[in-house]
């Protein structure tokens, strides 16, 4: 019999340039199909789930909704990130401009999601508030820049019953 662990890393469909139109939910839904192919083709039963940066949101969305978190027997949070915060401490905008930018762009958000069309991409000045130059739904944007909302869970800001 084999023991011990071992390490497998999932490339989920929101890394790299699809981190702008993914969302925690699809993320969950992806580590589900992971464990299901881990325990029934490889016979593991147990795992230690590790988030870094952005990924810590991951892990706790996980353990909220996940379909196999009887499999999880660890969560460990590596450098978890306010997004929401780290925003204005890395725009390489102008206090002023930022803020301007990021509240009409918010609104923008806002606006396309009562509308129906969360899934939508953002203009790309949008996203470049953010970082990388990829796509950026509104939903997404509206999730990383929110408060209170599907990313926003290490916010300095926030109390321990949010």
């Amino acid at each position: 019999s084999q023991g011990g662990w071992r390490v497998v890393q999932p490339v989920l469909s929101s890394s790299y340039r699809g981190w702008g139109t993914g969302s925690l939910d699809e993320d969950a839904e992806e580590i589900d199909r992971l464990l299901e192919c881990l325990a029934s083709q490889r016979g593991v039963s147990e795992v230690a789930l590790l988030g870094h940066s952005t990924g810590c949101q991951d892990v706790v969305r996980y353990l909220k909704v996940g379909k196999r978190v009887s499999m999880v027997r660890a969560a460990l949070l590596q450098a978890p990130v306010s997004d929401r915060e780290a925003l204005s401490l890395t725009s390489s905008s102008s206090g002023e401009d930022f803020d301007a930018a990021l509240h009409k762009y918010r609104q923008m958000a806002t606006s396309m999601i009562a509308e129906g069309k969360g899934e939508e991409v953002m203009p790309r000045a949008a996203s470049l508030l953010l970082g990388p130059p990829h796509a950026v739904t509104a939903y997404r944007f509206n999730s990383l820049t929110g408060r209170m909302t599907d990313d926003d869970m290490f916010s300095s800001d926030l109390t321990d019953v949010e």
